[in-house]
């Protein structure tokens, strides 16, 4: 299973699921759509189903700051995989869900503008297929920024 948790409206979420359904027809995926902008609702949001949804691959998009400089990740934990931008939107999770490997997603000739399509969706599809991880290793994820 292949759960999207974002704030995209429109055909944002009809691209990405074209993107994963081409690598992997058969995939299941399900969407659940969060606050505009709001980085604490989407973080709330998957720390709150993930027990529900084992064995599954949690692409989480709520990220008002697409393009910058921010690392982009994918994070390994014993029962799921979670994939999104570093900005603190798996912080919660990883606080009780200990990640084996959080690994950062090399930016290679992709959009500024639309990373859930260009960068998540695909390689939630390849891993989905059992494809191995490659990348370089990291030790640490943002934390959530609650002021």
């Amino acid at each position: 299973m292949i759960i999207l948790v974002t704030d995209f409206e429109e055909f944002y979420l009809a691209q990405m699921k074209g993107v994963i359904w081409k690598i992997n027809p058969e995939a299941k995926i399900l969407d659940i759509k969060v606050r505009n902008h709001d980085t604490i609702s989407g973080a709330f949001v998957i720390d709150k189903i993930i027990d529900y949804f084992p064995d599954s691959i949690i692409i989480g998009v709520v990220d008002p700051g697409v393009g910058g400089s921010r690392k982009n990740i994918v994070i390994q934990t014993e029962k799921n995989y979670l994939i999104g931008p570093d900005n603190g939107l798996f912080s919660l999770v990883c606080e009780r869900h200990t990640p084996l490997k959080i690994i950062e997603i090399e930016k290679k000739n992709i959009s500024k503008t639309f990373h859930g399509r260009d960068i998540f969706a695909p390689l939630a599809g390849k891993i989905s297929l059992k494809k191995d991880l490659k990348g370089k290793e990291i030790k640490k994820i943002k934390d959530l920024d609650i002021k």
